[in-house]
């Protein structure tokens, strides 16, 4: 350890600052399950099955006369739902994921 005085304090630095990232990330995780359990499943479900339905980006406009405003905030909180410029996409993973669903 004496050899390498930089790389032992290093270890020592991320010995102890260990704990606190531990706490910081499953504080993190509590806030998002927090947010999860007040998702709207139905109403996203149903989003979620449209946007997979489409090959492109789903524009607002046409998202707002279908009435799915209300749920933009929520798609915020899953992972996959991609936030564009002029629309709504799903990421590829995602989307492969929701058609295997409704295949399966």
């Amino acid at each position: 350890m004496l050899a390498y005085p930089g790389a032992s304090a290093n270890m020592i630095a991320d010995i102890l600052l260990s704990g606190p990232r531990l706490v910081t990330g499953a504080w993190t995780l509590v806030r998002e399950s927090g947010r999860m359990q007040q998702l709207d499943a139905d109403g996203c479900s149903q989003l979620l099955a449209f946007l997979a339905s489409r090959p492109m980006a789903v524009p607002y406009e046409e998202l707002r006369k279908a009435g799915w405003e209300d749920w933009f905030a929520q798609l915020r909180n899953i992972e996959g739902v991609v936030f564009l410029e002029k629309g709504l996409s799903l990421t590829a993973g995602l989307r492969e994921e929701l058609v295997g669903l409704e295949s399966g």
